[in-house]
C-alpha cells in the first residue's frame, strides 16, 4: 500500500461512502483506482468519494476520477460521486475537466439526494472493407 493515500469504508443505507485521505500523485493513482473498483464489486446502490482529506495538486493525476466512473458505469452499473466542499479542490478538478464526468457535491448528504443517471456510451463497430480510405492508401502505396 502506497504511504500516500488511505481508504476508509463507510456502508450507509443509500450508498458505500469511501473516505480518501492522503496526497494524490503518480504512485498512489493505481491504489486509488484499484481500491474504487474494488469497492464497487461490491455492487453498493452507488459509491461516493468523500475527498476532503486528499491533497491534489497542480500535478495530481485527477484523471483517476472518470476512469474508475466509466468503468464502475460499465459494471456493475453505479453512479460513482465525489464529495468535497473545499473550493481549491472544486476549481482543481474543474480545471482537470473531471466534473464534466463525475458529479462534485459539497456534502454526502447532497449526493445521495440528487440521483445521477449513469453516463451512457455509444460504440460503433465497423466491418473491415477494401474499399474503406484506409484499405485504400495501402494499396495505393503498394502498388508505387
Amino acid at each position: 500500500m502506497p504511504v500516500g493515500i488511505t481508504i476508509e469504508l463507510t456502508h450507509r443505507l443509500a450508498s458505500t461512502l469511501v473516505t480518501v485521505t492522503g496526497e494524490l500523485d503518480l504512485s498512489g493513482y493505481a491504489f486509488l483506482r484499484d481500491g474504487l473498483l474494488k469497492v464497487a464489486a461490491d455492487t453498493p446502490p452507488c459509491l461516493i468519494a468523500d475527498i476532503n482529506g486528499l491533497v491534489l495538486s497542480e500535478y495530481s493525476p485527477a484523471t483517476v476520477f472518470p476512469l474508475v466512473a466509466r468503468r464502475i458505469g460499465d459494471w456493475p452499473g453505479i453512479p460513482f460521486l465525489l464529495v468535497t466542499h473545499q473550493d481549491v479542490q472544486v476549481r482543481a478538478l474543474h480545471e482537470h475537466g473531471v466534473d464534466r464526468f463525475v458529479p462534485v457535491h459539497p456534502d454526502v448528504e447532497a449526493a445521495e439526494r440528487q440521483p445521477v443517471p449513469i453516463r451512457q456510451f455509444a460504440q460503433r463497430v465497423l466491418s473491415r472493407s477494401e474499399d474503406a480510405p484506409a484499405a485504400w492508401w495501402r494499396h495505393a502505396d503498394h502498388d508505387r
